[in-house]
């Protein structure tokens, strides 16, 4: 170690270089200064690791010498020597971080056991150093290996196969082509807690712990986190032995925040070339996992299970579901739904070739009735961002079902008003026409090919009044119109608007205005 001694007393340097036994504290080299100036040229040129200094000196002080290298950011230890116990120094002293404080005149016992301190502290410091260097290199190592893999896996299209093995080669992972590898996905469905409070340690302790459990039994090649939910293992050519049978413990474990649910999916035997293409087919198998079932899938026998059964109709009626639609009663298909999908959970047959059937006869429903309306219906946005997740989970399919049935529902009804509001426009056109008529409701009713109740149901909701009320009302509007553009006779008049009885009439006409038609006439033609 290179020590700089620092004093403006020529006699304690000397007392310091004689009276310290530098041998028993190991190599050591010394130098002297008898000012802070020649102490910084010394250490401009010089190697040192530990300034050993007077406070008071004149022009630059031990403190200013320290705190110039404190700022500088100057590696060197620093051990203090003054002949003044003052508060203010030994405070400036401790916040540029020196190593001792020792009064003069110097233990000379006491300075050596502080040198052989700070040689302890920087040999430490220096094992430290090299062990977390050592440390965060392995760790950078496997975090590019890891990026390695994910590279290679989910690039589209795929790398050629000495593209493949260049990337990995960077990261010091050597591999042939005649090498044979298995992927395995782990796939988190559910935990206790809500996800929120889900924490990504956790997680981690859960991945780790499958992972050197695994790493056991078979060579791991790599493992690395897929998103927030998913893994990812590739083990190193794992031969025929049984792996689902290994990882079937593993499908609920405990971790701090509860129960988590799993589930593996493993590839069979594959070469480097075609790991992309597997890694995608077990990518497919895992979404179509949307039932969220636990357990340990083999690729080959899910693929083959595609053929074993396939959803059928009859469960499910489209000429039913019209119906229910055309009743109103909407809420009866997502009854049907629910149970059927209860049905196909109790023997976890619900994936997403299950979920995208029932959307498609959903769909089928809608365009059998009208295609511009469908086509409306899905154009809407609230509608098409569920419709693109509907098959992702059952509860994701019931809200499309829920949106589709109040949206067509709420187009019905503003068709029938629209369809409602056009018909009475025509009736009353009628009548207008033909209001020296009798008017029968019967009669209108037959004409228009309505019932007489959806007659009344039409003046009712659209002119909040009934039919009869409503014809009254046109005849006496009429009557007045005619008594004050013309001069015809009141009994004239009456039978004009439909009242042949001239003392009902004018009986009528009296409860209506709250005067008589003579007094009707007289007073309005005054005024005008």
């Amino acid at each position: 170690m290179n020590i700089l001694l620092v004093d403006d007393k020529y006699d304690v340097l000397q007392g310091i270089a004689n009276g310290v036994n530098w041998n028993e504290i190991g190599d050591i080299k010394l130098f002297f200064a008898s000012s802070g100036i020649e102490a910084l040229e010394i250490i401009e040129h010089q190697a040192i690791q530990l300034l050993i200094t007077d406070i008071e000196m004149p022009g630059i002080s031990g403190l200013d010498l320290a705190e110039k290298l404190h700022r500088e950011k100057k590696d060197i230890a620093t051990v203090f020597l003054t002949s003044h116990d003052s508060f203010r120094y030994a405070q400036t002293a401790i916040r540029i971080g020196c190593c001792d404080y020792i009064l003069q005149p110097v233990d000379y016992e006491k300075l050596q056991e502080a040198i052989i301190r700070v040689i302890n502290n920087r040999l430490t410091q220096q094992i430290e150093k090299a062990w977390n260097n050592s440390v965060n290199e392995k760790q950078e190592l496997e975090r590019n290996r890891q990026n390695a893999w994910r590279k290679i896996l989910v690039k589209v299209p795929q790398y050629d196969l000495n593209t493949m093995q260049e990337i990995l080669e960077k990261t010091q992972l050597f591999f042939n082509s005649r090498q044979s590898f298995r992927i395995i996905l782990i796939a988190l469905l559910w935990r206790k807690e809500s996800l929120d409070s889900w924490t990504s340690h956790a997680e981690d302790d859960c991945f780790l712990k499958i992972k050197k459990a695994i790493a056991k039994d078979f060579p791991v090649a790599a493992g690395f986190e897929v998103d927030m939910t998913t893994w990812c293992i590739i083990l190193e050519d794992p031969e025929k032995r049984n792996i689902p049978l290994r990882l079937q413990p593993f499908v609920r474990v405990e971790t701090k925040e509860g129960v988590s649910s799993l589930a593996f999916y493993v590839s069979e035997r594959t070469k480097l070339e075609n790991l992309p293409e597997t890694y995608q087919k077990l990518q497919k198998l895992s979404n179509n996992n949307v039932g969220k079932y636990a357990g340990v899938y083999e690729y080959r026998e899910c693929e083959d299970s595609h053929n074993e059964e396939l959803v059928t109709c009859d469960e499910l009626s489209m000429q039913k579901w019209k119906i229910w639609l055309l009743d109103g009663k909407g809420e009866l298909i997502k009854e049907e739904v629910k149970n059927f999908l209860f049905s196909r959970d109790k023997h976890s047959k619900i994936d997403r070739t299950t979920l995208l059937l029932i959307v498609q006869l959903v769909i089928n429903v809608f365009y059998s009735f009208d295609l511009q309306s469908a086509e409306h219906l899905m154009a809407k946005q609230s509608v098409a961002n569920l419709f693109t997740k509907a098959t992702d989970s059952p509860s994701e399919l019931l809200l499309f079902l829920d949106a589709v049935i109040a949206q067509y529902q709420e187009r019905r009804n503003a068709a029938s008003a629209d369809a409602g509001a056009a018909l009475l426009k025509k009736v009353r056109s009628y009548i207008d026409s033909h209001i020296e008529s009798r008017l029968d409701r019967n009669e209108i009713s037959e004409k228009f090919f309505i019932s007489k109740d959806y007659l009344s149901h039409l003046f009712s909701k659209y002119e909040h009044k009934g039919f009869s009320q409503y014809v009254c009302e046109e005849r006496l509007n009429k009557a007045k119109r005619l008594m004050l553009e013309t001069n015809l006779p009141l009994k004239v008049i009456s039978e004009n608007v439909g009242i042949s009885d001239y003392a009902y009439f004018s009986k009528l006409f009296k409860s209506h205005e709250g005067v008589s038609a003579n007094e009707f006439r007289a007073i309005h033609r005054k005024t005008s």
